[in-house]
């Protein structure tokens, strides 16, 4: 008899848990996924380990969040164009890595994605593992006086750093993916700095350090260094977790309330993943 139910165990005080319990390449009741929802909602990265699914499956169970997220510059598997191969091979040149910096998937998109979804196909003894922080908590722990400030003001973001032209040449470095950047990541998106999260009503600063580029009403310098401040502010250790990947491990994040990072540390070692997202709601704003 399949299992109705299934155990959730924080990983930190602040973020993450761990889900037992359940077996991902079976069918998957709605009572059960609506507690892996849950789960999700209360913790913001959740983790699954010695989950042997195939590729359409791992889509299909994306979709149940949500209907597949645009997923622009980066291509998406021929086998189903739903799915992003991460890959570093061993004997690759360089030790730059996709997802290598602090941020949120994406956050230049008016609709960011809600769901990230990865896989863990081969990974290394040891290195290379995600770290997740949680910026509802980031909100919460501000002083009285900063986080009344953000209340209502407006971030900008963009993907230039990462996706424009002029850093086709970094992208080019990720041998075995293919990264095509273009004039649209130049493009300038206005978001509120603090969303509210529609489920649990919860609040959660909106900023990162690659595609936060600036303050509504800052100058670009004022602007910068009032995001360096809330970054340093959001990713102290005491905001996050660190999940140690094996084969056929899955992290299922909020992209909307977390940043996350892949650590570079396994030169010399493969590492294969598949990435799956589901589509997001345009921010909303307290008093939206």
């Amino acid at each position: 008899m399949a299992n109705d139910s299934i155990r959730v165990l924080p990983v930190t005080g602040t973020i993450g848990a761990d889900i037992e319990g359940v077996d991902l390449s079976q069918n998957v009741s709605d009572k059960v996924f609506a507690q892996i929802r849950a789960a999700l909602v209360e913790h913001l990265v959740i983790f699954f380990r010695d989950q042997d699914i195939s590729l359409d499956q791992q889509a299909a169970l994306t979709r149940r969040f949500g209907p597949p997220a645009n997923t622009p510059f980066i291509k998406t598997m021929n086998e189903n164009s739903e799915v992003i191969e991460i890959v570093k091979e061993a004997d690759e040149k360089t030790r730059f890595v996709f997802g290598g910096a602090w941020h949120s998937d994406f956050s230049f998109q008016k609709q960011p994605p809600y769901v990230t979804f990865l896989r863990a196909k081969e990974v290394p003894d040891f290195g290379g593992d995600t770290l997740y922080a949680n910026m509802i908590n980031a909100y919460a722990t501000l002083p009285d006086a900063l986080r009344d400030k953000v209340d209502n003001m407006v971030g900008l973001h963009s993907g230039d750093r990462a996706y424009s032209p002029k850093m086709q040449a970094v992208q080019d470095l990720l041998e075995n993916m293919q990264v095509n950047n273009t004039e649209e990541a130049q493009v300038v998106q206005r978001h509120p700095l603090v969303r509210v999260h529609p489920e649990s009503g919860r609040r959660g600063l909106f900023v990162n350090p690659v595609y936060s580029v600036g303050i509504e009403g800052m100058s670009v310098e004022e602007g910068e260094a009032f995001i360096d401040g809330l970054n340093k502010h959001a990713l102290h250790e005491a905001n996050t977790c660190r999940f140690r990947w094996r084969e056929n491990s899955i992290a299922i994040w909020d992209n909307r309330f977390t940043q996350h990072y892949a650590l570079n540390d396994y030169a010399g070692k493969r590492r294969h993943m598949y990435r799956t997202t589901a589509a997001g709601e345009a921010p909303v704003g307290i008093g939206a």
